[in-house]
């Protein structure tokens, strides 16, 4: 790799670089997000790939942030994120992830988009995102809400039979 971040610097710093800006995205300090995140992702390249799942799931976290710079910087580098980098990502979407994501925009954008990457358990997983929001509530959010914990709720959701979209 021949780019700004690399020039002069061992592959152990530049991955402690990267690894400290996908933090500082992660924690959505809007000082900081709107300052990084629209430099950062024009460098997606110089991403060292042992670090690409922690930058997929940051971009998808910075895209529902309500920062003014960060959150559409990070909209704009999930639509033509190259296949490796999302596939990289993909495993990254566990379980929690999905619950606490599977109304959200932009996964609901990058799922469809990339869901062949993940494997068969993820792919029974992702159907919740073709769920619309009122049957999803009305049918795993309703009644007792304290037993709806993480866990709990994807199971229910796998067992109930949520298909993925055809």
């Amino acid at each position: 790799m021949n780019n700004r971040f690399t020039i002069g610097c061992s592959s152990a710093e530049v991955l402690a670089f990267v690894e400290e800006i996908i933090n500082i995205v992660k924690r959505d300090q809007f000082v900081e997000v709107n300052k990084i995140v629209p430099s950062f992702v024009n460098h997606a390249q110089a991403i060292p790939p042992e670090l690409y799942k922690e930058y997929v799931l940051a971009l998808l976290g910075q895209a529902r942030s309500s920062s003014d710079a960060g959150a559409p910087a990070a909209k704009r580098a999930l639509e033509p994120l190259p296949e490796a980098i999302a596939e990289a990502g993909i495993p990254g979407m566990d379980e929690e992830f999905v619950v606490w994501n599977s109304r959200e925009e932009y996964p609901k954008k990058f799922v469809p988009q990339f869901r062949r990457l993940g494997n068969a358990s993820q792919q029974k997983l992702f159907g919740i995102f073709s769920i619309c929001r009122t049957v999803f509530m009305t049918r795993y959010l309703s009644n007792d809400f304290s037993r709806t914990v993480v866990g709990n709720q994807i199971h229910q959701l796998l067992k109930f039979g949520v298909a993925p979209p055809s």
